[in-house]
């Protein structure tokens, strides 16, 4: 072999080993980029469950399914014994026509309890009786009247005592069939 024939040889094994040095930089180089890619992919996942997670603790006051369980009354009074008050405070539930969210499947049950002659501090225990329970239900108005004395021979108002009247709301979402 002359000398010209080897350099020939050895350019073109050279040129080969440059070529095959470029692709497998070049594969080198995708996957690193995909490497790269699924570790982000995978942290938006990580980040997503764990706004799914934090979004299902919080969201108790959401019902999936029918419409919640609409035994205000009990749930009042039990909420009045829990208290130490007399269940006669309660004088009654009165339900409003259920409303329809804008996003779309979820609706708002609700309700109007009335809760006569209490003081400040006696609904207050009463309140903190209702939110000991996990519930669906939550206040969303609350409007205090003073109370008339319940003393036949006086006519004016008791200014230590109210009547409550409590708008509640439960949001639900209908399962579709």
């Amino acid at each position: 072999m002359s000398d010209r024939h080897l350099w020939y040889v050895m350019s073109v094994v050279a040129v080969i080993l440059v070529l095959v040095l470029g692709w497998s930089a070049q594969v080198r180089s995708r996957a690193s980029a995909e490497v790269v890619t699924a570790v982000n992919q995978h942290r938006q996942v990580v980040g997503d469950v764990a706004t799914v997670t934090s979004l299902r603790s919080s969201s108790n006051g959401l019902s999936i399914g029918p419409r919640p369980d609409a035994d205000l009354v009990a749930r009042t009074q039990q909420a009045l014994v829990e208290a130490g008050l007399p269940i006669a405070a309660c004088s009654g539930v009165q339900p409003r026509a259920d409303q329809q969210v804008r996003q779309q499947g979820i609706s708002v049950q609700s309700v109007l309890v009335s809760l006569q002659n209490l003081r400040p501090g006696e609904f207050g225990s009463w309140l903190a009786a209702w939110n000991a329970h996990r519930s669906p239900w939550r206040i969303t108005e609350l409007q205090l009247v003073h109370a008339p004395v319940r003393e036949a021979t006086k006519s004016d108002l008791d200014l230590n005592r109210f009547d409550y009247t409590v708008a509640l709301a439960a949001p639900y979402v209908e399962k579709s069939p």
